[in-house]
């Protein structure tokens, strides 16, 4: 049963948000893409067709009105949808095992967008404002929502950057080879990050998502074991720095050992 105005909140969605819209959170693209609500917003379980079966059993009542793509699609990829029993505003992430939730309402997502907005691309909102002004926006559901996150994530930004010397970069690097466990050896190298010459990381790549499997050992999805095996196949790129390349080939070959160890705990 339907209770909210899908219409209503297809116009709003058109009528206050800008079809397109880049961000760079700390460095990173985030983009927003509201062409969905062009038209009648579609249920969600419509659009994903044979993938909504394994995804959320939140899906029922969702229907989509936009997407937010991190990373260039290196990183988190999530539908943004309204649920029309309620009015409330989620995300859909095919990656988790739960629906992220946004807002308590279409109008509330638009106010917070255009803050963060105003923040990110106008820098007309300091960002140490953001956590404080999306609480008056969303008082009762600002400790939940996806929102807060990303404002803690920017925040983070504004504290003095923590510079390692190339030497304690080396010797942090070299001990990661005495880890007694292949967990503690993935969280090291996650925890140590890539050396100071290295000018074109991305957090959050594909390679760090793998990695990050690695230790917890939590299960690869069969995407991120084709990725992973991808991953491993690529040839070493000998013309980058000595130490750059170090930390590849060792990313990768902490990748090796994961998709190795998945199929010990999880079979083929």
């Amino acid at each position: 049963m339907q209770f909210v105005d899908l219409e209503a909140v297809r116009r709003l969605i058109m009528e206050q948000l800008p079809s397109r819209a880049r961000w760079y959170a700390r460095e990173t693209p985030v983009d927003w893409n509201f062409s969905h609500a062009a038209s009648a917003l579609r249920p969600a379980r419509d659009q994903l067709g044979e993938l909504a079966e394994v995804v959320l059993a939140e899906l029922e009542g969702m229907h989509i009105f936009g997407e937010q793509l991190v990373a260039e699609g290196g990183g988190a990829t999530k539908l943004i949808a309204v649920n029309a029993h309620d009015g409330t505003i989620w995300g859909i992430d095919l990656e988790r095992d739960d629906a992220p939730f946004f807002n308590s309402a279409a109008l509330a997502f638009v106010e917070t967008f255009r803050l963060f907005d105003a923040a990110l691309r106008a820098k007309s909102v300091p960002l140490d404002e953001l956590a404080q002004r999306f609480e008056a926006i969303e008082p009762a559901d600002c400790t939940r929502s996806e929102w807060r996150l990303l404002a803690e994530y920017l925040i983070e930004s504004l504290a003095p950057a923590v510079t390692i010397s190339e030497a304690e970069w080396d010797a942090r690097f070299e001990a990661l080879a005495r880890s007694p466990t292949l967990a503690a050896e993935c969280a090291t190298y996650l925890k140590l990050g890539p050396p100071p010459e290295m000018d074109d990381y991305m957090p959050e790549s594909l390679t760090e998502m793998i990695i990050a499997h690695g230790v917890d050992a939590t299960r690869l999805d069969p995407e991120l074991v084709e990725i992973g095996t991808m991953i491993i196949d690529e040839p070493d790129r000998d013309e980058l720095r000595r130490r750059v390349l170090a930390y590849m080939k060792r990313g990768k070959a902490l990748v090796r050992a994961i998709l190795v160890a998945q199929r010990s705990l999880y079979g083929a």
